[in-house]
């Protein structure tokens, strides 16, 4: 019974940190997208010696 109750709670650990990795995977990829996003915006309003 102890094994099985070890098991589930190492199961529980795991999930976590997989969940934990997600998150900060997402919030990774939101701020890149919006960074390259900046960037577009900014190189469209650039004067045209600049591009």
């Amino acid at each position: 019974m102890r094994t099985v109750i070890l098991t589930f709670f190492a199961l529980l650990a795991a999930a976590g940190v997989q969940a934990k990795t997600l998150v900060v995977y997402y919030s990774y990829t939101n701020n890149v997208e919006r960074v390259v996003d900046a960037l577009r915006c900014a190189r469209k309003l650039m004067p045209i010696f600049w591009k």
